[in-house]
Order: structure tokens, then sequence, then C-alpha cells
């Protein structure tokens, strides 16, 4: 994963970094990922704007973008095989500590 540019000026940064990932749509699964997990997605991009960049740039470079889909389709919250395939997994599990 590449490091993040400073807040102020970075979304734009961001998304042309997010641009040319190989898994460009990957970040469309994010706000799944973070319901399940006990996140409110929007409360995430309000309150920590700079992780959850963060946690969309994770996203875009993961390579098990389809193991996700199948867990979120699967709809088994409490199935931790998560933690295995997702790069975001820590992140997320302060984040519901935090927020």
């Amino acid at each position: 994963m590449k490091d993040l540019p400073p807040p102020g000026g970075a979304p734009a940064r961001c998304a042309t970094i997010l641009a040319g990932a190989p898994n460009e749509d990957a970040p469309a699964l994010l706000p799944s990922m973070m319901r399940t997990r006990g996140l409110n997605p929007s409360a995430v991009q309000k309150f920590a704007a700079a992780d959850y960049r963060s946690l969309e740039m994770a996203c875009a470079q993961c390579r098990d973008a389809h193991a996700c889909r199948l867990w979120l389709e699967a709809g088994d919250g409490d199935d931790p095989a998560w933690r295995d395939f997702c790069p975001n997994a820590r992140r997320l599990g302060e984040l519901n500590a935090l927020l």
C-alpha cells in the first residue's frame, strides 16, 4: 500500500492513486464491510476522513476483493474468515473501538 498524502487537498491525490489501483472497484465494498463490522461509514468519513481514505486505498490494493465480495454476500458477519483476507481488519477493529 502506498503512503497517504497529508490531509488538505489529499482527496484529489487519493482519487488519482485509486484510479490506477489493481482493484478500482474494491473500495465500493468498504461501506458494506464497515456496516458488517458495526461501523457507520458516514461517521467514519466525517470524524476520521484520513482513516477512511486509508481504508479505501488498502481496498484498492487488495488482491482478495473476490473473497471479500463472497464473504459479504454470504451474510454471516460472525464468521471470522474476513480477518484472513481483509487488509483493513486491524484498522476496522481499532475504529470500532474508537467510534
